[in-house]
Parts: structure tokens; C-alpha cells; sequence
């Protein structure tokens, strides 16, 4: 991470001499910083809010997301300011939200059959519950993946031979994992 420090000094010491520091993102500085923000995703979102640099700090807010928000220090949180930091919390919060929206409703019931009664669909939708459960009690809730949505629930389905939940559960986590990639991903 002393590659990400360089730069901050380097942009302090623009601001020090009174040199103009580029606003485009593209800029040669900030595009060799985004491209080390997956070293250390939180110092360079702070360095780029240090510098209120906003539209760097867009592009450098996905990358925090493999972090939790306990590795904000104190002097980091002072850095980047009350605005940036509250765009960080707002982000890192709202997707934690946004998830368990997104993954809170089960499959659609249907009819009871020969094949699925009542209390067999309500062992799927207890399933899912614990499953989702399961899934906001992780660390990086914020940061959960496709795959992990799909690895997660998917199994819930494997021992049951309703062929109406085998085609609802496929369809419903299909559906949820739609919802939470549309939800985004930076300030």
C-alpha cells in the first residue's frame, strides 16, 4: 500500500505548492490510483475525498466494498471528510438493506398436491428463511455475490420432488439475483 501513500503525498504536495489538481478521473494520477484502489480500497477512496475529488471517488467506492466498515480509522474518517465519509456509510448500509429485501420473499406456494402438501412447503419457506438468515449474518453482507446468492439457495430444492417448487425456487433465485446485481455498487 506504500505505492497508494506515494500518491497521496504526491497530491498533497500539488495542493502544498498551490499546483491545480486534475478533476478528471482519467488524469494520469487518479488512474494509477483506481488502478492500486483493490490494494487498499479505503485509503484510496479517502485520499480521492481528501482531495474532493467526486467522481473518483465513485469509481474507487466499488472497490470498498470488499471491506468492513471497522477498517475506516479515525484519521481516515477525518481525511475524507463528514460528506464522504456519510456516501461510504450510506453505501456500505443501503446494500446491506437492499439485500435482505431483495432476499427476504420465498418462492411462490402453490396448491397443495399428492406430491407437496402444506407443511412440505412450509419446510421450504422455513428453509429459506434460515437461509437468508444465514446469508445477512455474513461478514460482507454489502459484498455478497451472484454466486454466493446462488450457491446459498440453491441447494434448498435439491431433496424435494414437487416439480411446481423445483420450478419455483429456480425462477425465484433467478429473480433475486436479477434484483441485487441491479442494485449499485458505488456512492
Amino acid at each position: 500500500m506504500a505505492y497508494i501513500d506515494t500518491i497521496g503525498s504526491a497530491l498533497d504536495s500539488l495542493r502544498r505548492y498551490g499546483i491545480p489538481i486534475p478533476t478528471d478521473p482519467a488524469a494520469e494520477i487518479w488512474s494509477t490510483l483506481l488502478r492500486q484502489a483493490h490494494l487498499d480500497p479505503i485509503q484510496a477512496y479517502t485520499i480521492a475525498a481528501s482531495h474532493d475529488a467526486s467522481s473518483v471517488c465513485v469509481l474507487a467506492s466499488e472497490h470498498t466494498l470488499s471491506r468492513s466498515l471497522d477498517s475506516v480509522s479515525e484519521a481516515d474518517a477525518l481525511r475524507m471528510g463528514p460528506i464522504y465519509l456519510r456516501l461510504l456509510f450510506r453505501l456500505h448500509i443501503g446494500r446491506n438493506q437492499a439485500l435482505g429485501r431483495v432476499i427476504k420473499t420465498p418462492p411462490k406456494e402453490h396448491l397443495p398436491s399428492k406430491t407437496c402438501s402444506i407443511s412440505a412447503q412450509r419446510f421450504v419457506m422455513s428453509a429459506w428463511s434460515l437461509t437468508v438468515a444465514s446469508v445477512m449474518s455474513g461478514a460482507r453482507v454489502h459484498n455478497t455475490s451472484a454466486i454466493e446468492l446462488r450457491e446459498a439457495f440453491g441447494p434448498l430444492m435439491q431433496k424435494n420432488t414437487c416439480e411446481l417448487c423445483k420450478d419455483n425456487a429456480p425462477a425465484r433465485i433467478s429473480e433475486m439475483i436479477r434484483a441485487w446485481l441491479a442494485i449499485r455498487r458505488t456512492i
